[in-house]
């Protein structure tokens, strides 16, 4: 019996070893088939849920963005000032206050002008009894022609300088060259102002333009008659504040800053713009017809370059290699790889895999 005992031990240690091996040997060929991605719960293809929206063939327009200061274009603008030393004696409008052509903003104390111009009168008088004078010994014979030609050049330096005092005069009362609006008023009330000392600003409105810097490069891709579109800043949620036209691109680059000056009237602001105020351009430069647009979110890096992911009629994702022509904003062409018509992933590409199933809702 003992014997028996040892052999029964021996038999089931053998037995457990052999279950152990079969159960290790079990494993290791679950995970191996594993690793080669077959069988078990990694055939079920991953479900994502992402934003689609179709690849359209239309036509795309090529632009350029830029950021822009709104600035009054020549002849829209008028700085006016005092003509000569004297103090204020009147302000008829203030800032913001809207001036037809010609009407009067402030007046300024005549007192002194006047009394040169009494001044004036009275030189001029005695310059031409000189005159006159000279010119009738001259006629006699008595006084040789020099004191003449004298008397006459002294006559007319008396005739300018009162000609001087009345225009100075009549410029007493500041008036506005031209309609428009107030921006900026610096006389105040018996205050004494120097010559050319400037009181009011005038700006019309209505010759606003956009001033632009670009690089060499992007400014030789703009041309006279491009068309501009004006926002509050560069986002995609800034607001829209009008249309304008390009009218002239510079032909020299700013030694200090290396750009290109660009110049744009605004045809058509959607509020009011203000002088020095900062803008976003985006410049139409050309347009592509019948191009394939996507949205710019449909692009994911790939190791050859940039994919896009098309959804299939059962809804399943296929990483398709493509090439990328002109971005614009949120949209991009594609060159090469799409025909049109297909639909792609957007929102949430970047979270799809090859061969996934897409849970989309409508492309925005």
């Amino acid at each position: 019996m003992p014997e028996t005992g040892k052999w029964i031990t021996r038999a089931r240690a053998r037995y457990a070893a052999v279950v152990v091996a079969v159960i290790v040997l079990a494993l290791v060929l679950w995970l191996v088939l594993r690793g080669r991605g077959g069988g078990g719960e990694d055939e079920v293809p991953a479900v994502v849920s992402a934003q689609t929206a179709p690849a359209v063939v239309r036509a795309f327009p090529v632009t350029l963005s830029a950021l822009g200061t709104v600035d009054a274009r020549p002849g829209a603008e008028a700085r006016i000032s005092a003509p000569a030393q004297t103090r204020v004696t009147k302000i008829f409008v203030g800032t913001g206050d809207r001036v037809a052509a010609g009407q009067p903003l402030v007046s300024l104390d005549e007192s002194v002008w006047a009394a040169q111009a009494a001044q004036a009168g009275a030189a001029l008088r005695t310059a031409q009894q000189a005159y006159d004078r000279a010119k009738r010994l001259v006629s006699e014979g008595v006084a040789p022609r020099k004191e003449e030609e004298t008397a006459a050049s002294d006559l007319a330096q008396a005739r300018a300088a009162l000609s001087e005092v009345r225009t100075r005069q009549s410029l007493g009362v500041l008036r506005s060259p031209i309609g428009g609006i107030v921006t900026a008023m610096r006389a105040t009330l018996s205050q004494a102002v120097d010559a050319n000392q400037p009181l009011v600003e005038v700006v019309d409105p209505r010759g606003l333009e956009v001033l632009f810097h670009l690089s060499p490069d992007d400014a030789a891709r703009v041309a006279p008659g491009d068309a501009v579109r004006l926002t509050s800043g560069p986002d995609s949620a800034a607001a829209f504040v009008g249309t304008g036209v390009v009218r002239g691109v510079s032909a020299a680059v700013d030694s200090t800053t290396g750009s290109v000056e660009v110049r744009a009237t605004v045809t058509a602001p959607a509020r009011t713009l203000r002088v020095g105020e900062s803008v976003s351009g985006r410049i139409t430069t050309a347009e592509v017809p019948n191009a394939v647009v996507v949205p710019a979110a449909a692009l994911v890096p790939a190791d050859s370059g940039v994919q896009v992911f098309t959804v299939d009629a059962r809804g399943v994702a296929h990483a398709t290699p493509v090439i990328v022509g002109a971005r614009t904003g949120d949209a991009v062409e594609i060159t090469a790889g799409l025909r049109g018509g297909e639909t792609v992933v957007t929102e949430g590409a970047y979270g799809v895999t090859d061969g996934a199933r897409i849970v989309s809702g409508a492309g925005r």
